[in-house]
């Protein structure tokens, strides 16, 4: 049996590992709930110790605490900027999530389905016509692009030429004890041509406001108890912007590989024998978008019979978690009508994610349409994304 470096080692370098990385946390999971790798940093490998890692108190985010492994991505950030929400603890953390909550509560999401299912017809149309595309840059990506878009209020021409500075932020998310100082390079030029872009959309929307969210972070609206500030409300922008798509994205491409994988649970959706929700709560499970999270300990504590010191970092591996064989019966099958616990897929407690109905709803209205449609689908070729972090495809040719 190999040991946690080891098996750390593995997800960090070994692309075959990242390709399907699900038979090493096997290997994690068998070592135990927690592992500890050194004196300051460990692993929370299966649901239960994921779930309390993300839930108990005193386990925090705050960028000052995460010596242990500071996340590049916050170090990019101007140093006038304040961290998003993301890298924030309670009790700022709360007054940010709220500023922007009631936007993303589920009856407010609903009024978009319909302009939701006629963006993703549209694009569904053209894959049709196109016989031969790439799902990934024809339909994942742009169909949250444009939703995201509607609610921050970003001018439809600006949305796509955003997204490739997003991606090249996102890389620097990702689990690696080697990151390449050109990615750095090019995530720092990306960073500050969004904060650019966002700072001034944020000035349009002073002295212009619309119905949008953007619209109501600056306006000082009665309705927040606490009004965000300029460059809070930029770091917000840039967060809910990237956070929009590049997950939804990802999601997409991983449930379509999944039932391209599975023919039975491919006819199964398309025959109605389950429910969408069903399908969508199994495909988020089955291959998440986000496979990992982490915290760092306030205090020492007891996790599980295993005692962890003040400061050390925990990384939960939330694509284990979902894999668990205690929660999941037959975990590594995909069943769309499985019952359970939700999966872990967008973490848990204070940190969960805002935007998970809007995610789940992207990605039932694409298995509606499917299955309106009757559309069978078929993978000619692929190239995953090299992250492990952010799990998803680069590019998916698929034929319908």
């Amino acid at each position: 049996m190999k040991d946690v470096n080891a098996l750390l080692l593995a997800l960090a370098t070994d692309k075959e590992v990242r390709e399907d990385p699900y038979p090493i946390y096997r290997e994690f999971r068998n070592l135990g709930s927690v592992v500890r790798a050194n004196d300051n940093f460990g692993v929370a490998t299966d649901y239960e110790s994921a779930t309390q890692v993300l839930r108990r108190p005193e386990f925090r985010k705050s960028p000052e605490r995460e010596d242990a492994r500071r996340s590049t991505v916050s170090s990019l950030r101007r140093q006038d900027l304040p961290p998003s929400m993301l890298f924030q603890d309670p009790p700022n953390h709360t007054r940010l999530r709220r500023s922007v909550a009631q936007f993303f509560l589920p009856t407010k999401l609903e009024t978009l389905r319909g302009k939701l299912r006629g963006i993703a017809l549209k694009l569904f149309e053209e894959l049709r016509d196109a016989n031969k595309s790439d799902l990934i840059s024809s339909f994942a990506l742009p169909l949250p692009v444009w939703v995201i878009g509607d609610i921050l209020g970003v001018p439809p021409e600006d949305r796509f030429t955003l997204q490739p500075d997003v991606s090249k932020i996102a890389k620097t998310l990702d689990f690696n004890f080697n990151q390449d100082e050109s990615v750095l390079r090019e995530a720092e030029a990306s960073s500050d041509r969004l904060i650019a872009y966002f700072e001034e959309l944020i000035a349009e929307k002073i002295s212009s406001p619309r119905d949008d969210l953007l619209s109501e972070l600056v306006s000082n609206s009665a309705s927040l108890d606490a009004p965000l500030s300029n460059k809070e409300s930029c770091s917000m922008a840039m967060l809910l912007f990237a956070a929009g798509f590049e997950t939804t994205g990802n999601l997409i491409g991983n449930a379509t590989a999944a039932l391209c994988g599975t023919p039975r649970e491919y006819e199964r959706l398309l025959s109605g024998d389950v429910t969408i929700k069903e399908a969508v709560d199994e495909l988020v499970r089955f291959d998440s978008p986000v496979q990992l999270d982490g915290r760092v300990l306030e205090r020492e504590i007891d996790l599980l019979g295993v005692t962890l010191p003040q400061g050390f970092f925990v990384a939960t591996l939330l694509g284990s978690a979902n894999r668990d064989d205690s929660v999941y019966q037959d975990p590594d099958d995909l069943v769309l009508s499985r019952t359970g616990p939700a999966a872990m897929s967008f973490g848990s407690g204070a940190h969960f994610c805002l935007g998970s109905y809007l995610a789940k709803m992207e990605l039932g209205v694409y298995l509606e349409l499917i299955r309106e449609l009757r559309m069978p689908i078929s993978i000619e070729d692929y190239h995953r994304k090299e992250s492990l972090t952010l799990r998803g495809f680069e590019r998916m040719i698929i034929s319908v």
